[in-house]
């Protein structure tokens, strides 16, 4: 059974220098005690692995936790914009715990892959009718 943890609007810093990850979601991305960062590998719904950096302030009373190397890569190739949502969730599979985003992209585009959505949250604005699953496995290697 999966459990939400975040749901976000991408800002601008999310999609042009890395991603903030909510400090009371941080134990889902499973960092080390004593260590600073963990490699967090990625499979979006085409198959491809991404590899980011999920990392937080060393010298910080308030450890702000990022994902940073990667995730523009991760960002521009997969069109993200600020604005897009995405929903971090977890599920525990097989004992091991399986942390997915899902990301629902707006536009403008009259391109067919857009449709108009008409719902109390989205108005008559045109959204992206594809969904992109990124089930992150965060097993520590």
């Amino acid at each position: 059974m999966q459990k939400k943890l975040f749901k976000k609007t991408l800002s601008k810093t999310d999609v042009v220098y890395r991603m903030t990850i909510p400090m009371d979601s941080l134990s889902a991305f499973q960092i080390p005690e004593g260590t600073y960062s963990k490699e967090v590998v990625a499979v979006d719904i085409d198959g491809h692995r991404w590899s980011f950096r999920c990392c937080t302030r060393k010298k910080d009373p308030h450890p702000k936790t990022v994902l940073s190397s990667g995730w523009i890569k991760f960002v521009k190739t997969r069109g993200l914009k600020e604005g897009d949502e995405v929903i971090f969730s977890v599920a525990h599979n097989d004992g091991a715990e399986v942390v997915s985003a899902y990301f629902l992209l707006y536009g403008t585009s009259y391109d067919p892959e857009y449709v108009l959505a008409r719902s109390c949250n989205h108005g008559s604005e045109r959204v992206n009718a594809r969904k992109l699953t990124m089930p992150m496995v965060l097993a520590c290697n």
